[in-house]
């Protein structure tokens, strides 16, 4: 059986394999006597084991028991890596260490039978004569680098949308909304100050946050609708922060109209209190970003992400323990930044959705109708009014007010004219301002003047001061509700939005991920049978789907017309085809069926076609696996090439290896076909090493990948040669000279000849089989004897060369060696009219 991989196959240096390949040697036999004798010893490019010469110190210790124990580990260690290295050497196919594999994870092994598209680092990629160019990008899709995308700008973005961030905002965002109201209802005099400061700091961060996204943020500043919505939300903070820091920003007169103006404001019903409640609610206007988090955590909680749908369609994962749960929040949150269509859906809903309550909300509370309670100020006209005109006695103004107490039992100080009637200030020592409201008999105190205390408007005939700390937690409580009310409605319409939002895009989703799959598969020319068109009663989903498998089974025949490998290699590297050719080191491989006109004419079409597509499917399969490219068919030959358009580690090597692979795969085929009445049939190969040029060949809209050069042309000879010798396996000298190949390989002296069309002598070589194969000792004799014969034909002994190849003759009983017998000949006749001085031993050929 022919062997799966090349043993002991180590990977070779790579150089600028385009123009010179270190792999190969010239092969110079006819200026050395010993020819014969092995070329490894110098050339071979076996790794060699990385044990170091040790220093001084080293060669100290190694004189102590201690000093060798450690150098016997050492070398072991050596040892045990240079065997590792070299068994996996012996895997062919795998000559990439894990370093390269890693760094170039997709281009190495794609479909597992393409090997690596990867470039050396010498190569001419992009230069002068590269038969591929980038292709080209559609503008749309092409980005053209900012300000934005780089330095400062950069990092402020990030940190902005780091989940850390983003959560930390929406916990201010939600203690913003709360805070206040909460104070009123729980807290103290005392908290007052506190809470004031931290919504301070709240206003200070929400406005860090709104500069750094106006710098950082490509037309968000005055242009964004979402700048206002932030600018809205931080501007409403400042009624919360404390009055030292508002005096030191408003002017006094404006902190003074608002100080007079709160007495009454404070008051539940006032049109100002509800306008400042709906002022407090545009802080909601922040929990916009809840759609940010919300798209991770929807790709978190949902049975399947966007890209495991791709691979897993109808899977169901489950959150099994913490690493799956990490997993799936570094899945969402690179997810997050695509603009995946319900993502999308939702994000665009849910802030329209957010906006529009709260403008409902501003509309709803302007068009209610106010309901001003004005009991209190209409007791005190007509009190003033009574105590104005006197007509009543001190006995029944006293009851007038008792009367006025019952009706308004939150008065804690009362004066008419000098008179106080009620005063339980000191029991409100600890009240806090804001649950403190007043009214003023016959008019209002300038605006200009601030009064914390009663007895201080001494030109108001009647002074009412009550206590509002109901009042105020009734419309803290109102505020907490409200706003609880909105964030639960708005929670409740973003998950409505989301579930009908996945389920409608997921109908698109789908079947796009379907097909995007699909596609990469398509852009690797990976066409697997039983592909199965997902259903969508979407008609522009139905287009696209038919649009894409026209266009796949367009892809999968136009790729049996042309090397897949040379296609694949450019949707890899995202090249694109174009007449041109660059010099390249390769081996060249050309084969031919012996006879195949008479085999035609024994044959019908239909059989021979038969025939011809299981010979070509068994050889193309031996070059795939051993990295070769399969250029084209011409007729019943076969050219195929190797370290081109990617580089192959001892090209010389793996061509030689397909050659035999070949003719073994060739004896069970004619098992199989004799047993089907078929011809036995035989195939001539021919194999070169030289640097020709490799590349894209033809006219602009019609072009092949294919080599030109003399290096070509010598390839097709030494397959026609094989006639001339009776052989089915010739290489020259330039392929017998590369790395190795006398190591791995049997091979045969058998000619230096000067082709038809060249001026130069080429050596050419038998490849009798694998090194490491037991072949027939007489084989190998028979090598032996015709060797020598070969060294005294090259030394003029040309009798005695006679004699060798006569006795290498013998050992061949039931067939007739035509090498041995062209070598007579020359012999007899160079006996009889000797050879020039300058003869190097060649033989010049009039045909091909």
């Amino acid at each position: 059986m022919p062997p799966k991989s090349l043993p002991d196959l180590a990977p070779e240096p790579r150089g600028d394999s385009n123009i010179v390949d270190s792999d190969c040697r010239e092969s110079s036999p006819r200026n050395s006597k010993e020819d014969t004798s092995p070329r490894n010893s110098s050339t071979s490019t076996t790794p060699k084991s990385n044990t170091v010469s040790p220093s001084r110190m080293g060669q100290q210790r190694q004189s102590s028991k201690k000093g060798r124990v450690r150098a016997s580990i050492f070398q072991a260690t050596n040892d045990l890596g240079n065997s590792v290295r070299n068994a996996r050497a012996r895997m062919f196919g795998q000559k990439q260490n894990k370093k390269e594999i890693t760094a170039n994870e997709e281009a190495v092994n794609v479909a597992g039978r393409y090997g690596r598209f990867k470039l050396s680092e010498g190569s001419k990629i992009g230069k002068e004569g590269e038969p591929f160019v980038d292709a080209p990008v559609a503008p749309e899709a092409l980005k053209i680098p900012t300000k934005y995308d780089s330095g400062l700008r950069l990092q402020c973005t990030e940190l902005l949308n780091h989940p850390l961030t983003e959560i930390f905002m929406i916990i201010l965002t939600i203690i913003a909304l709360y805070i206040t109201d909460s104070n009123q209802v729980l807290g103290s005099a005392e908290s007052d100050i506190y809470v004031q400061y931290f919504c301070l700091f709240i206003m200070f961060v929400f406005f860090v946050e709104l500069v750094m996204l106006s710098y950082s943020k490509e037309g968000y500043f005055l242009r964004d609708t979402y700048f206002w919505l932030d600018l809205l939300a931080c501007a409403s903070m400042l009624g919360d922060i404390p009055a030292v820091v508002m005096a030191s920003i408003i002017p006094s007169g404006m902190v003074a109209a608002k100080a007079g103006r709160a007495g009454r404001a404070a008051r539940a019903g006032t049109r100002a209190g509800r306008i400042v409640r709906l002022v407090r609610l545009t802080r909601l206007m922040r929990l916009t970003k809840l759609v940010r988090i919300g798209r991770v955590f929807a790709a978190v909680t949902d049975e399947v992400t966007v890209s495991e749908r791709a691979n897993k369609e109808h899977s169901v994962r489950r959150m099994s323990s913490m690493v799956e749960l990490a997993e799936r929040f570094k899945t969402a949150r690179i997810e997050q930044g695509k603009n995946t269509v319900a993502a999308s859906m939702v994000e665009m809903t849910i802030s329209k959705v957010i906006v529009g309550i709260l403008l409902m909300l501003f509309v709803m509370s302007m068009l209610e109708v106010l309901k001003v309670d004005n009991a209190d100020e209409n007791s005190l006209n007509q009190i003033y009014t009574v105590v104005s005109m006197g007509l009543l006695s001190p006995h029944n103004i006293t009851t007038i007010i008792d009367e006025y107490f019952v009706q308004q039992p939150l008065c804690i100080y009362l004066r008419v004219n000098d008179i106080i009637y009620s005063n339980r200030w000191d029991s409100f020592d600890d009240q806090r301002s804001q649950e403190l409201s007043y009214l003023f008999l016959p008019v209002d105190p300038p605006e200009d003047i601030i009064i914390s205390a009663p007895g201080k408007f001494e030109e108001a005939k009647v002074e009412a001061w009550y206590d509002s700390k109901d009042s105020e937690d009734i419309m803290a409580n109102i505020n907490i509700f409200t706003t609880s009310f909105v964030i639960a409605l708005l929670l409740g319409w973003m998950y409505m939005f989301h579930k009908n939002a996945r389920n409608f895009a997921q109908r698109i989703a789908v079947p796009l991920q379907k097909i995007g799959a699909d596609m990469s598969k398509v852009s690797r020319l990976e066409f697997l049978d039983g592909d199965q068109q997902i259903s969508s009663n979407m008609l522009e989903i139905q287009y696209i789907q038919q649009a894409f498998y026209k266009m796949k089974n367009a892809i999968n025949s136009f790729s049996k017309y042309v090397p897949r490998e040379i296609v694949l290699n450019m949707t890899l590297h995202k090249k694109m085809a174009k007449l041109g050719v660059m010099p390249r080191q390769i081996s060249i491989f050309f084969s031919d069926i012996a006879g195949f006109t008479t085999i035609c004419e024994k044959l019908e079409p239909n059989e021979v076609l038969k025939m011809l597509s299981e010979y070509f499917t068994a050889m193309s399969k031996v070059i795939i696996e051993t990295e070769g490219i399969l250029l084209e068919f011409i007729g019943d030959a076969i050219l195929a090439i190797w370290n081109a358009p990617y580089d192959v580690n001892n090209h010389a090597v793996a061509c030689i290896s397909a050659t035999l692979r070949m003719q073994q795969e060739l004896v069970r085929l004619r098992e199989e076909w004799s047993a089907q009445g078929y011809p036995e049939i035989h195939i001539r190969c021919g194999v070169h090493t030289d640097s020709v040029f490799v590349g894209n060949l033809g006219a602009p809209d019609r072009m092949k990948y294919g080599v030109m050069g003399d290096g070509v042309n010598l390839a097709s000879r030494l397959e026609e040669l094989n006639k001339r010798y009776g052989t089915k396996n010739l290489i020259s000298d330039k392929t017998y000279g590369c790395a190795r190949v006398e190591e791995m390989f049997v091979l045969r002296h058998v000619d230096r000849v000067v082709v038809k069309g060249r001026s130069k002598s080429t050596d050419l070589y038998e490849v009798c089989g694998f090194a490491q194969e037991h072949l027939d000792q007489k084989v190998l004799d028979f090598n032996k004897l015709y060797g020598e014969g070969m060294k005294l034909y090259f030394e003029r002994e040309f009798s005695n060369a006679f004699d060798k190849f006569d006795e290498a003759k013998s050992l061949k009983e039931s067939e007739e060696d035509e090498s041995c017998s062209l070598l007579q000949s020359r012999c007899l006749a160079y006996m009889d009219e000797p050879p020039d001085k300058d003869w190097d031993g060649s033989s010049i050929l009039t045909s091909k």
